[in-house]
């Protein structure tokens, strides 16, 4: 090999591995935390694009193709879980080392998706080349000219290049984004599962294109820009083709992946009409601020109880008294009010809100502190330790524990609602491979002991001030796992889902807001509103259609937030309403899952097998 091509495949694999870099840190613009949700559409084309720099004179292999794919993912999850960079139990060491290893493991998803691509979704440069005319008439010089099928007819073809060009960029396009659909589905569930900041959680913001998550889930809006990204890089490598032959032709492709868009907010927009019968039913919800270190601390957990009772009434006198105001300022100027309810139906606090077990006169006496405050007819959920004391098979749950109202727990012996958590956080509620030595003696002192896992996603019924409705219990990152929170739905009944975290292990935002666009997801695919207790934020109410804002009541944000609406890590109890449709509609996701996602996997498995027939059978020739 001379030393120019050499010199040529180095700065072609250099080239490569800068846009690649480049491509993942424009897709971590697009999700919570920055937001600049327009780059979700642009960074598929530097993606391919990397994959194809001096693919003529030195055509990568399979390693090739995942190196770039591996390089573009580390620079994505590298950027957009920037906030695992601090964990509170973890220490700095730990915590960069876990945000190094699971940056690292997710990217491979990227690489594979690339090889995938290379293998069976690869543009053909000559595909998209214009061919020569046959005609007589030539153009002049420098002055491109449109292809017609005419045209083409008569030069004795039966289809035009331009169509065959735009059928293959669609196949590309299609067997690309459903690779990723795939493999992002694969990625929620294996080993244990991560299904964050899937790319639909890139587009968050933008309410109408999201609504079709009720068909395919989170993972199948995914396709969305994948589809488009990559027949928006096959377009800009035609338009490069066709400048250079001074020949226009046409880009049925582009339209294509337009009306696809399009198709998706038209739906959106009709979803977001619909008017449904509801049930509403007042909330508070608490978002006390604590540290991680009051919160594990049991030699101050009366004080921090005395604090939460604190917070929350005088939460309740301001309330009071701006309604006290707004009667006066009625009465002066002769208008007529509408003041919403003072009742409250559901009270939340967040997860493991303090470190006492379910039953325990502790726990009994703060929660009928709570309901004395908002009154005896108020539901109290928050977050517990729940145990099962058997000296033979003794067992420690995270817990969310439902005091239902007009029942007085220490003095009649019943026992509150209960629901134990089934989707367990790895490294942070149990320690896998524990039995392995030095995994145990490298985190187990972050992770001391393992809970266990909770068997049941049957929702809990609550009855309060005549109303009778299903809690969907959600404890911690629970409402992140799609095919998890489906288990709850039940048909024809009035649901909510109910989320008690605790995102304060984490001290940047990007944590807080990432999770709560997860939560979006989990309302629009089932078609239930959510609320969510939060001890450091996102504590809101999210309706069906995944926005905080109250569209009954003259679109009132319903969220903790300071007085700007710049930040929701501020102490705060949140009155509001949550509307629980009363048809209890099944979605089409709610009824059968992941099935898009399946679909494209099987689609990618037929492709990669059908073109391994087709290899071996040319290898023969």
């Amino acid at each position: 090999m001379s030393k120019r091509a050499s010199s040529g495949g180095w700065r072609a694999r250099l080239l490569r591995a800068i846009v690649a870099l480049a491509a993942g840190g424009v897709l971590a613009l697009a999700f919570p935390g920055i937001d600049l949700g327009a780059t979700l559409w642009l960074w598929m084309p530097l993606l391919v694009g990397a994959m194809d720099i001096g693919r003529d004179a030195e055509k990568p292999r399979g390693w090739g193709s995942f190196g770039i794919g591996w390089l573009a993912g580390f620079a994505f999850h590298f950027t957009s879980l920037r906030w695992l960079s601090d964990i509170w139990s973890a220490g700095p060491f730990l915590s960069v080392l876990g945000w190094l290893l699971l940056s690292s493991y997710l990217a491979c998803y990227f690489g594979i998706w690339a090889v995938i691509v290379r293998y069976i979704a690869r543009v053909d440069t000559r595909l998209l080349t214009p061919k020569a005319r046959k005609s007589a008439i030539q153009p002049k010089p420098g002055k491109p000219t449109l292809d017609s099928w005419k045209e083409q007819h008569a030069s004795g073809g039966s289809m035009p290049d331009w169509l065959v060009s735009s059928l293959h960029v669609l196949r590309c396009a299609t067997l690309a984004a459903a690779a990723w659909v795939a493999l992002e589905w694969v990625r929620g569930f294996l080993l244990s599962g991560f299904s964050w900041n899937g790319l639909a959680m890139g587009m968050h913001q933008n309410a109408t294109l999201i609504q079709a998550a009720d068909l395919v889930g989170a993972h199948g809006l995914s396709f969305l820009p994948v589809f488009f990204g990559y027949v928006l890089y096959a377009t800009l490598r035609r338009v490069h083709l066709e400048i250079s032959h001074s020949r226009w032709r046409p880009h049925p492709d582009l339209a294509v992946a337009v009306m696809l868009v399009a198709g998706c907010f038209l739906y959106g927009v009709n979803r977001l009409s619909i008017e449904r019968e509801v049930i509403p039913v007042d909330v508070a919800l608490m978002q006390p601020m604590m540290t991680q270190e009051e919160k594990h601390d049991p030699g101050t957990a009366h004080e921090q109880a005395a604090k939460i009772l604190d917070q929350l009434e005088r939460a309740i006198g301001e309330r009071e008294e701006s309604y006290r105001k707004a009667l006066e300022a009625a009465m002066d100027t002769g208008q007529e009010i509408v003041l919403d309810s003072s009742s409250v139906d559901l009270l939340v606090l967040p997860e493991s809100v303090l470190p006492w077990v379910l039953l325990s006169k502790e726990t009994f006496q703060f929660a009928g502190g709570l309901q004395q405050l908002v009154g005896p007819e108020t539901d109290v959920v928050f977050g517990t330790l729940g145990e099962v004391i058997d000296m033979t098979d003794p067992k420690s749950y995270n817990t969310i524990a439902v005091f239902e109202s007009g029942l007085d727990y220490l003095n009649i012996g019943e026992l509150p609602l209960q629901f134990n958590k089934v989707r367990l956080v790895p490294f942070g509620e149990y320690l896998p491979f524990r039995e392995i030595g030095f995994i145990d003696a490298l985190v187990g002192e972050a992770v001391p002991a393992d809970f266990d896992v909770g068997e049941s996603t049957d929702p809990l019924v609550v009855e309060t001030h005549g109303k009778r409705y299903q809690l969907a219990p959600l404890l911690c990152f629970e409402d992140t796992v799609a095919h998890h929170v489906r288990k709850f739905v039940r048909k024809g009944e009035p649901q909510l889902l109910v989320n008690v975290t605790n995102d304060g292990w984490f001290d940047h935002p990007a944590a807080t807001l990432q999770h709560t666009a997860c939560a979006k997801f989990r309302c629009i695919e089932l078609r239930r509103p959510m609320v969510r207790s939060a001890n450091t934020g996102v504590t809101c109410i999210i309706d069906e259609t995944g926005s905080f804002y109250d569209r009954r009541k003259g679109g009132e944000i319903q969220r903790v937030q300071n007085d700007s609406g710049t930040s929701t890590k501020v102490p705060g109890v949140l009155f509001g309403t949550a509307y629980l449709p009363v048809d209890g509609e099944v979605t089409v996701y709610a009824a059968f899952g992941d099935w898009f996602a399946k679909l494209c996997g099987l689609l990618v498995l037929v492709s990669v097998i059908l073109m391994t027939i087709r290899g071996f059978a040319t290898n023969r020739k």
